[in-house]
């Protein structure tokens, strides 16, 4: 997929505190949430929720601190 005109989404709604380490792209009809520290595109839809944005924190390899991960259960 490129991302060459998609345009980052800001909006008040995303309540879930994994959103600080993502940032949500829209490219037409379709949402993708892009890893802050690996750039690693991940499905960003509200249907597919943030238990699959916690569990990949917890794998990130360039996810400086570790010990963070915690407060998002």
């Amino acid at each position: 997929m490129d991302l060459s005109d998609a345009v980052i989404v800001k909006s008040g709604r995303l309540k879930s505190v994994v959103w600080n380490d993502f940032d949500r792209v829209r490219k037409g009809e379709t949402y993708v949430a892009i890893c802050r520290h690996c750039k690693k595109r991940l499905s960003g839809s509200s249907a597919s929720g943030t238990s699959h944005l916690r569990n990949h924190l917890i794998r990130c390899r360039r996810r400086s601190n570790g010990n963070g991960v915690a407060q998002y259960f």
